[in-house]
């Protein structure tokens, strides 16, 4: 699950929180690419984060600290965020593991196309997103951009999980936050990003706190390989 959890992340919403953002809540279902599909629940600085194709697994942030919960021999499970990049890393044999080959590595510019598009029953502009790709290739892609509050500000949430995967991995995305300073110069958030990223639906109802709460104290263990063991999981081994 994480394997494909680390792509998307890194993919939707550009990897940075908005600026202009305000503490709102919410919840929103997230199309990816592949046929995933996630559900972001947000308040304030609190997120929860889930993948509908493995629901033992999920990511809870607080601020900037971000754990993964789910269950070992019928007990919960809490690692921390850093436990669990690492894991990663070495798994997948890339240090840059948070970063998906569409990431932004230089964005270059973004125009209207003139065109409207409706996404998760919210209307918004269609614009080409022009950037060089962490392949060093150039891409025209389609975004469509929307000046609604709560997408704003459902795009600061996603993007605060995306952004802290990829500073504590060492991934540059300077190219990301020029982006994000134009929409924030524009005030507006992502309802898709090509077929990376489409918004599904947005309930501005606020969760319940139940839903942000670690069910364990996070553990420590002293190696990655006690973790894999562990929790093979989270690796998307079975």
């Amino acid at each position: 699950m994480y394997n494909r959890l680390k792509r998307s992340i890194a993919i939707v919403c550009l990897a940075a929180p908005l600026p202009f953002s305000v503490l709102a809540a919410g919840t929103a279902t997230i199309q990816g690419s592949n046929g995933d599909r996630f559900t972001l629940e947000y308040d304030g600085s609190q997120m929860r984060l889930q993948s509908d194709r493995q629901r033992n697994v999920h990511l809870i942030a607080n601020g900037s600290s971000i754990y993964a919960v789910t269950q070992a021999g019928g007990q919960p499970v809490v690692v921390s965020g850093n436990a669990v990049m690492g894991l990663l890393s070495a798994s997948s044999g890339r240090k840059q593991f948070a970063s998906g080959s569409e990431d932004i590595q230089e964005f270059i510019g973004l125009r209207s196309t003139g065109r409207s598009e409706t996404v998760g029953g919210i209307a918004g502009k269609v614009h080409t997103l022009e950037y060089i790709d962490r392949t060093g290739k150039r891409r025209a892609e389609e975004v469509v951009l929307s000046e609604h509050a709560e997408v704003a500000e459902m795009t600061n949430r996603f993007g605060r999980i995306a952004a802290t995967f990829q500073q504590n991995s060492g991934v540059d995305n300077a190219g990301a936050q020029q982006l994000l300073q134009e929409l924030d110069r524009r005030r507006a958030g992502i309802l898709r990003f090509a077929d990376h990223y489409r918004l599904e639906s947005l309930n501005t109802a606020t969760p319940s706190q139940a839903r942000f709460q670690l069910p364990a104290a996070p553990m420590q263990l002293p190696a990655l390989q006690g973790l894999e063991a562990l929790v093979p999981g989270l690796t998307g081994r079975r």
